[in-house]
C-alpha cells in the first residue's frame, strides 16, 4: 500500500487550495500512491477566528470535482475541510474515493468550541486497504480514541494538524507520544500538518509515518509545502497476534473511573 502525505500552505481560499490539492493528487498517482493524505482543514484553510471561517456544503463544486478526481486517478483522498450540514459547523476529515464520507472531530480546543459543533461518531473509513480511523489534532493526545478505533478494527489511524510553531516543535512532541500510540495499539500512524500563515499565526508543518510497532518508517519536517511517499504493509496476520498479545485485550474497562 503506497501512501502520499503532504503538508499544504494555510489559506483561506478555498479556490487556491483546491488547486494545490489537485497538484499533489497528480504527483501522487505518478508515484503509484493509493492514497493521498492531506492535513486538517486543508480544503477551506484554519482559523480560530470565528469572523474569517471558511467551510463548505456536501454538494460544494469542489467537493464535486474531488470526487471525479479520485475517480479519475484511481486514488483515495483524505482531506480536511470545515463543514457546514443543515446549519451546524464541523471541523470534519473527508474520505473521498467515487463518494464522500465524513468524521467530525468530537473533542474541540478551547477556541474552537466557540466556532464548531462536537462530532458525536469515532467513526471508521473502509479504504480498499484497511479500515482508518482519524484523530484530528488535540484529539491525538486522548488514548481513549485510539483504543476506540483499533478496538473497531482499525490499522491505520490518521492524525491531521492544524499547529501553529507556538505550539511546539512536531518533531520532538510528535517523538514523545504517537510513536507510543502506534506501538500500545498496533496501528500504523500517519501525521501531517499546516504550513504558511495565517492572521499572523505561523504553521509548522510536519510529515510522519511510522508501523505498528511504533518505529518510524519515514518523517519530514519543513516550512514549505512538499509531498512524501512511504510504501507499508498492512499484515493482518501479524496484526491479529499482536492484538491478541498486546496490552490493549488485558484492559479493564470498569476499573477506569474517577473517585
Amino acid at each position: 500500500m503506497k501512501i502520499a502525505v503532504v503538508q499544504i500552505e494555510n489559506t483561506l481560499s478555498i479556490k487556491n487550495n483546491f488547486e494545490t490539492i489537485k497538484n499533489f493528487i497528480i504527483k501522487a498517482y505518478e508515484n503509484s500512491s493509493d492514497i493521498i493524505v492531506f492535513p486538517e482543514s486543508a480544503l477551506t484553510g484554519y482559523t480560530s477566528d470565528i469572523d474569517d471561517v471558511v467551510y463548505v456544503k456536501l454538494d460544494n463544486e469542489y467537493l464535486i470535482k474531488l470526487e471525479e478526481i479520485s475517480i479519475r486517478y484511481n486514488i483515495e483522498i483524505f482531506v480536511g475541510a470545515n463543514l457546514m450540514i443543515n446549519d451546524e459547523l464541523f471541523n470534519s476529515y473527508l474520505y473521498i474515493y467515487k463518494k464522500l464520507e465524513y468524521y467530525h472531530k468530537t473533542h474541540l480546543g478551547k477556541n474552537e468550541k466557540e466556532i464548531f459543533n462536537n462530532g458525536s461518531n469515532l467513526n471508521l473509513f473502509k479504504s480498499k486497504n484497511a479500515l482508518i480511523g482519524v484523530a484530528i489534532c488535540i484529539e491525538s493526545h486522548i488514548p481513549e480514541i485510539f483504543i476506540t478505533h483499533r478496538l473497531n478494527g482499525a490499522k491505520i489511524i490518521i492524525t491531521p494538524f492544524a499547529s501553529p510553531i507556538r505550539a511546539g516543535d512536531r518533531k520532538e512532541i510528535w517523538h514523545k507520544y504517537l510513536l507510543a500510540r502506534a506501538y500500545d495499539n498496533g496501528v500504523f500512524i500517519i501525521a501531517n500538518n499546516l504550513v504558511g500563515k495565517v492572521n499572523k499565526i505561523i504553521y509548522s508543518g510536519g510529515l510522519l509515518i511510522a508501523d505498528q510497532n511504533g518505529e518510524i518508517l519515514k518523517e519530514q519536517y519543513s516550512n514549505y509545502k512538499e509531498i512524501m511517499f512511504c510504501e507499508i504493509k498492512i499484515d493482518n496476520k501479524y496484526q491479529d497476534v499482536n492484538f491478541k498479545k498486546n496490552y490493549i485485550v488485558r484492559r479493564e474497562p470498569n476499573l477506569y473511573r474517577r473517585i
